[in-house]
């Protein structure tokens, strides 16, 4: 699979997950129980892809999430790719094959994600209480999702890495 066609590939995940995220789970669920299905992505990104492209991807999720969201364009990405730079940097000390710590690492990203998001939008001018409560809402349930979310793209980039040593 050539460069250009797994960005476009991995962009076209984002915007189906974000899709879900913004649009179709907020009909039946909480705020604070809604997947955070974009920054699933970016952690995966940070712990399968440490590059220029990981990067430039995490940046993108990040543009994407602003532009849905009609506010400044900016925080989201910068926040993301806060993220992105901590997990890149402790990813070979981490087995995130595991079920629980990828949960954790999750957990933890997304209450990063949104303490740094606070930050630069608001500069914590807002009630912290409510913005933790989302955080810590989804993360658990991004969490409890992002062991079968990597297996799933594991399985897909395997296919494509395969795919690449044949041509």
């Amino acid at each position: 699979m050539s460069d250009v066609r797994w960005i476009l590939v991995v962009v076209l995940y984002s915007l189906i997950a974000f899709f879900l995220q913004g649009t179709l789970l907020q009909i039946f669920l909480p705020i604070y129980l809604i997947p955070h299905f974009s920054l699933l992505l970016v952690v995966f990104l940070a712990f399968y892809e440490v590059s220029s492209r990981g990067a430039f991807l995490t940046f993108l999720c990040g543009l994407l999430v602003d532009i849905a969201a009609g506010g400044v364009i900016g925080p989201s990405a910068a926040a993301m790719l806060i993220v992105y730079g901590v997990l890149a940097v402790i990813s070979d000390r981490i087995f995130v094959e595991s079920g629980l710590a990828s949960f954790t690492v999750t957990f933890a990203s997304v209450v990063l994600y949104q303490l740094a998001y606070l930050a630069l939008v608001t500069s914590l001018r807002p009630s912290l209480y409510d913005t933790l409560f989302v955080a810590l809402g989804q993360g658990f349930v991004t969490g409890l999702l992002a062991p079968k979310f990597f297996y799933f793209f594991l399985r897909k980039l395997k296919f494509a890495s395969r795919r690449r040593e044949l041509m």
